[in-house]
């Protein structure tokens, strides 16, 4: 008899412990999670060839403050941003540098979410090519020399062949 009480003893004990334990891991769970902002539909895609000065943009999720959209090109900050809500996301668009000319530029975004702290905060971003610094002849005969890629685009959750 004693014998059933100490085990049934351990096992309160032991189911008591796990409860508990995953009490405290749910509560901090929740004290530091957040919906993080999330970012999609690059325009132009990824690995696109643009003009300088051209207009870009991007979604972002509706779960990101607006305010704290930050975006840079080949590290130039772009300040004149235009964001507008469309009830569920909204679209983010500006322009390149006209300074970039004749290179690739790396777009760099980052922004955190309405709710939560810096721990809220995602980064993103897509490489575009610049055109530029070329005769229109010359760059046109490298591009018939040359196989076109189809555009592959890259988001933080998946990878999308276009055919």
């Amino acid at each position: 008899m004693k014998r059933k009480n100490r085990i049934l003893a351990i096992l309160v004990m032991v189911t008591t412990a796990l409860f508990a334990q995953s009490a405290v891991a749910q509560l901090q769970k929740d004290a530091r999670g957040c919906i993080k902002p999330r970012f999609s539909r690059f325009n132009p895609v990824h690995l696109s060839e643009v003009a300088p000065g051209s207009t870009v943009s991007f979604v972002a999720n509706h779960a990101t403050a607006k305010n704290t959209i930050e975006v840079t090109a080949k590290g130039i900050k772009i300040n004149d941003l235009k964001v507008t809500d469309n009830k569920s996301f909204y679209v983010v668009e500006f322009e390149l540098p006209e300074s970039l000319v004749g290179t690739y530029a790396r777009l760099h975004i980052s922004a955190n979410a309405k709710l939560g702290s810096k721990i809220c905060q995602h980064k993103d971003g897509w490489l575009l090519k610049i055109s530029g610094g070329q005769s229109a002849a010359s760059s046109k005969s490298t591009t018939e020399s040359t196989d076109v890629k189809k555009p592959v685009i890259y988001s933080s959750r998946l990878r999308i062949n276009i055919k």
